[in-house]
């Protein structure tokens, strides 16, 4: 997709569109001119569950060709467990010329967003010579709670925020780091934000889901 400045823009890719059920992890490639000095922001952000959650995850932004940067590259690659599709929000920042006014060849930057066989550390890297890393505290667990009952790891590092539970039929509760079980309602949801936030390692404890339901478990480092 081309992005042009004065645009902010979202790319999108979604694990449907290579028949996959989830797409935990990407990458970010992006293509300009050889003579532009245009920074641009790409905001990653991972989409959860068909309840269409989206979190940002991180933000990184670009280094231009006049200083050095290959004309296309992969920028940066982003992980999210449990994910099954990204947008990533784009947008010309500056341009890099010691005063001089950007020309038409700062204009534009080409973005393509592509699956990633491997699973990674969740976040956001940006690969060197080709992106700086302006912003990485979030990380994201997400998944299927399967009917009966089930745990879920959270490991060691980072605060847990929140905890989104759903089910789509009765009976279902949930218990964080051994503190007390919490019924859903039918058919529905419920957020848990501990205060203060609790630091990992812990386990998340599903119990009673007559019918599948979803969690996602959001920590920042």
């Amino acid at each position: 997709m081309r992005v042009f400045a004065g645009q902010t823009a979202r790319v999108s890719l979604h694990a449907y569109e290579s028949g996959r059920i989830e797409c935990p992890a990407v990458s970010v490639a992006i293509s300009q001119s050889a003579a532009s000095a245009a920074v641009w922001s790409l905001r990653i952000e991972p989409r959860f569950d068909a309840q269409a959650v989206v979190r940002v995850l991180g933000r990184v932004e670009t280094v231009p060709p006049t200083m050095g940067a290959h004309p296309s590259s992969v920028a940066a690659i982003a992980c999210a467990p449990g994910a099954v599709g990204w947008f990533v929000e784009v947008e010309r920042v500056r341009v890099e010329r010691s005063g001089a006014p950007a020309t038409a060849e700062d204009g534009f930057l080409d973005v393509d967003l592509s699956a990633n066989p491997d699973l990674l550390s969740p976040g956001v890297t940006a690969l060197a010579g080709a992106a700086i890393g302006a912003a990485e505290i979030y990380s994201y667990q997400a998944g299927v709670v399967p009917i009966g009952a089930s745990s879920v790891n959270v490991p060691v590092g980072g605060r847990v925020l929140a905890v989104s539970v759903w089910q789509s039929g009765a009976g279902g509760t949930v218990a964080v780091g051994g503190g007390p079980a919490v019924p859903l309602p039918p058919n529905g949801a419920v957020q848990l934000a501990p205060a203060g936030g609790i630091i990992g390692p812990l386990a998340v404890d599903f119990a009673a889901f007559g019918a599948a339901g979803g969690y996602l478990i959001e920590r920042v480092s």
